[in-house]
């Protein structure tokens, strides 16, 4: 079982903060991977960046296409999305109050670090829900910020994993223009991070994005999702479990 993972565009230190991605089996990624490499065929592109496809900047600048043409490409590559990978995975976090929450914790996990425990967690879960008996690969979009910490959290959990080591095969980080399956996770995060700024769910149907969720043929709903925001609530409420996270295993 692999799962591919991308962040908000950038961690920053009060603001909305969006770790994202899908889990599926081998048969489901070579799917997508299959479909993604003959979609940016079709449209004549190289990789899906998906805020600046949006915004028409970077190598989507002399595409010479309106916002709603941009969109219809994006379209086609959630269409993927949905037809092919088995469960998405999110949680998001407010900086500001995670770190208010927090304040009083002398050693505690960074915002993005918590993020990261949580989609494990989500992960370990679905894979148990399912069943499966398979091990667990995670992938990263490589960060000179924080591949580093989210390789330190991956070997703390293996080293005092109860189970069976094996189930957690390997962590990984790649660059998106090589990994399809990376530049899905980027369109999640991203569109989760526009839903937050407008209030709209993705999968509700006055969102633009909602062709992830949304079978525009059948109108089918495929709301496969584990996604968690933790706000100032629950964040206080379950401050002592977030900072045990941080604590050395004895």
């Amino acid at each position: 079982m692999h799962v591919f993972v991308d962040d908000s565009d950038s961690f920053g230190k009060n603001g909305f903060l969006c770790l994202a991605g899908f889990i599926a089996s081998d048969q489901g990624w070579d799917n997508l991977l299959n479909r993604w490499v003959d979609k940016l065929e079709e449209h004549n592109l190289e990789v899906i960046h998906t805020s600046d496809l949006l915004s028409g900047q970077g190598e989507y600048r002399n595409l010479g296409l309106e916002y709603e043409q941009r969109l219809g490409i994006l379209c086609d590559f959630m269409d993927v999305i949905r037809d092919e990978v088995s469960m998405g995975l999110a949680c998001a976090v407010n900086a500001g109050e995670y770190r208010h929450a927090l304040q009083a914790s002398k050693k505690r996990l960074q915002p993005e670090e918590f993020c990261f425990h949580r989609i494990l967690r989500m992960s370990f879960d679905y894979m148990r829900e399912t069943k499966s008996q398979e091990s667990l690969t995670v992938w990263l979009d490589d960060s000179e910020k924080t591949s580093s910490r989210f390789l330190s959290i991956w070997t703390r959990i293996k080293k005092n994993w109860k189970g069976n080591k094996s189930m957690l095969a390997s962590i990984s980080f790649g660059d998106d223009r090589a990994l399809p399956q990376l530049q899905a996770a980027d369109i999640l995060a991203n569109v989760l991070v526009r839903s937050n700024l407008s209030s709209v769910d993705p999968w509700h149907g006055q969102s633009p994005f909602n062709r992830m969720f949304i079978n525009p043929q059948t109108r089918a709903v495929s709301r496969n999702m584990k996604a968690e925001f933790w706000e100032h609530t629950n964040l206080h409420r379950l401050r002592d479990a977030i900072t045990d996270l941080a604590k050395p295993v004895r």
